[in-house]
């Protein structure tokens, strides 16, 4: 992904992020405005405004809980070494740019679309489900992706806008890739991360 091509990341979300769109219009006739539910405040502007609030603590929470997961968990370690490979080399611009996709998609797809027809949990199993990786370190990134997934859903509902979901899923993007290519967890880790490294490194 850091030597891709700059057109890539809106080849692989344009489509995704479209489909949602469409679906969600199709199904419900709005695609930004949230269904029905328990709102954060009696008013759409305070709910807006609370749901913003609770995406910056959000985007704080799970960033430093991503860090110490690295720092404390052998799939997550092994997932950070993978992801890495994929987006050492990237410039700011272009991993603003994949944060950025990658949100707005997946938000449009999983939360305005997915979540009014199927409901919050299932909608975010099946979030945590198509996030795929090695067969090591599937089922702890399938499970967290989940949870976030739930997260962003409650944002979306509780706002009662895609605002606050694609703002809290764009800046934690961000910053865990900035750490992605940051934080190289081999360097004075065990035999078994380097080996796992070198596999991912290998052409």
């Amino acid at each position: 992904m850091g030597r891709s091509p700059w057109w890539l990341p809106w080849a692989v979300y344009g489509p995704l992020g479209a489909l949602g769109a469409v679906l969600s219009w199709l199904s419900r006739g709005a695609v930004l405005a949230a269904p029905d539910g328990v709102r954060f405040a009696s008013g759409r502007v305070t709910s807006e405004l609370v749901g913003l609030a609770l995406a910056l603590l959000v985007t704080v929470v799970t960033v430093r809980a991503t860090r110490l997961l690295v720092e404390r968990a052998m799939w997550a370690r092994r997932l950070h070494l993978t992801l890495r490979g994929a987006l050492l080399g990237a410039s700011h611009g272009r991993l603003l740019v994949l944060a950025g996709c990658s949100a707005v998609a997946e938000e449009l797809f999983f939360r305005a679309a997915l979540l009014p027809a199927v409901g919050l949990f299932a909608s975010s199993l099946v979030f945590g489900a198509l996030h795929v990786s090695s067969r090591d370190t599937y089922l702890g990134w399938m499970l967290w992706a989940s949870l976030m997934g739930v997260v962003f859903g409650g944002l979306f509902v509780g706002s009662g806008s895609l605002l606050a979901p694609v703002v809290a899923h764009a800046a934690i993007n961000y910053g865990n890739m900035q750490y992605l290519c940051r934080y190289d967890p081999t360097l004075g880790d065990t035999s078994a991360d380097r080996a796992h490294a070198a596999r991912v490194r290998r052409p």
